[in-house]
């Protein structure tokens, strides 16, 4: 906690706490400081004098994104299988702080959700994809998922990945399920998704969307309550996770829709009521 009381103060100005210490308080909010950093750079991208100079900037700033996550990894000799007995040893225990946490390991995927942004705006979402072009492009975008998700595994020693492997992994595993989900959500935007569009667009996912925010802060602490309270080990089966998996899901939205309606709705009311009124 010593952490949390020296460093409380980057959380109001969405500095990147975990960096300067892993013992900040809710440590899991690092990502915000990311998303904030994101959208401050945001307009090199959208708002440059013509389309091709943004997209050289996005192009530029994943290239940058890339080549700094490669050479972080391959100095200090990071493996994408490290949660393995057998992984080969990292030169220091550092991989959040220097690998996981940093904003310039995370921007890849938003520069390309802008530009998918941007393209269904310039649209209306009205493109128009010849029908073997979004077959390919799904297929492309399974097959990326797929090797994201499967690319370290391993069932022994068998596959083991070098620390070029693992370099090439970090470099772009992030970046290429970004371009997985570009596309699904392009495709969707204008049509082409089919099933899957009707799937994602359910009705039924429409107040669970509207409590991420709070889902995001709670569910930490809803875990760690859990794990702290235990007298005894968990021995980890499949029905054990699918159970807690299910309990904490279902106490973090039940938490979260408390805490919506105690704080986030009222100061969206609030906001509202404000800027309206300047509007006036």
């Amino acid at each position: 906690m010593g952490g949390c009381r020296k460093y409380w103060w980057t959380n109001l100005i969405y500095v990147n706490n975990y960096v300067i210490d892993d013992e900040t308080c809710m440590g899991w909010s690092w990502y915000l400081a990311n998303d904030m950093q994101f959208y401050i750079i945001s307009p090199l991208i959208l708002l440059p004098f013509n389309v091709f100079a943004g997209a050289a900037c996005g192009v530029v700033f994943i290239a940058a994104s890339t080549a700094a996550i490669w050479v972080v990894d391959v100095n200090h000799e990071y493996s994408a299988q490290a949660a393995l007995p057998f992984a080969p040893p990292p030169k220091d225990a550092n991989f959040t702080k220097n690998l996981y946490v940093p904003s310039y390991t995370r921007i890849g995927p938003y520069v390309l959700g802008l530009f998918a942004g941007y393209l269904l705006y310039k649209t209306s979402c009205k493109l128009r994809i010849p029908k073997a072009i979004n077959i390919l492009g799904w297929f492309l975008s399974f097959s990326l998922i797929c090797t994201v998700i499967y690319s370290p595994y391993t069932d022994g020693q068998s596959h083991m990945l070098s620390i070029k492997e693992s370099a090439a992994y970090f470099s772009f595993h992030r970046t290429g399920w970004g371009l997985a989900m570009s596309w699904i959500i392009v495709s969707c935007c204008t049509g082409h998704g089919g099933w899957i569009n009707e799937l994602l667009s359910w009705s039924g996912f429409i107040p669970l969307s509207r409590l991420t925010y709070c889902a995001y802060l709670i569910h930490p602490l809803i875990m760690t309550t859990f794990y702290m309270c235990r007298r005894e080990l968990t021995y980890f089966t499949q029905f054990e996770l699918i159970y807690l998996f299910l309990g904490h899901m279902t106490m973090t939205y039940g938490l979260s829709f408390i805490v919506s309606l105690v704080f986030e709705a009222p100061m969206m009311g609030l906001e509202k009521a404000v800027f309206r009124k300047g509007g006036k």
